[in-house]
């Protein structure tokens, strides 16, 4: 999950701060889990991963915005493809909204194939919510079978 909130501010970019690995009580994983450097995400072990990734926005303006999220995969750890693209608007000031892109990944070489998270919204006063303690914006990563 993405810890602490942040002004998007118009600009499409990766993630690549922030992360952690949920610690609250009652979450468990199976094996050793994904490693994250800089918002790039390793796979443990290779297999058909779904990979899902969650953004909550805020609009701190009085007109219309829109958040996209985007989950970008790499088979050889440098050019980066879209795999899913979501997209939600958000109406009014003060107004949330959760925006969900999902996709399916076979990781065949764990040293890789990898992926990131993108996000983008339209023009300023857009906030991205994180926090420490609460999934609010976050990734979901289940392996589904062997690849």
């Amino acid at each position: 999950r993405i810890t602490s909130s942040f002004d998007a501010s118009g600009a499409g970019a990766y993630i690549t701060s922030n992360w952690e690995r949920n610690d609250t009580a009652g979450f468990a994983k199976i094996g050793t889990g994904l490693t994250e450097s800089s918002g790039t995400f390793t796979f443990p072990v290779t297999g058909i991963y779904q990979i899902t990734a969650v953004l909550h926005t805020v609009n701190g303006s009085n007109t219309n915005r829109y958040t996209q999220c985007r989950i970008y995969t790499t088979q050889n750890n440098s050019g980066y493809t879209v795999q899913a693209n979501a997209a939600g608007e958000i109406g009014h000031q003060n107004g949330q909204n959760m925006v969900r892109s999902t996709a399916i990944f076979d990781c065949t070489d764990t040293s890789t194939h990898k992926f990131r998270i993108w996000q983008y919204t339209y023009d300023s006063n857009t906030a991205i919510v994180g926090d420490s303690n609460q999934n609010n914006s976050y990734i979901v990563v289940i392996r589904l079978g062997d690849t």
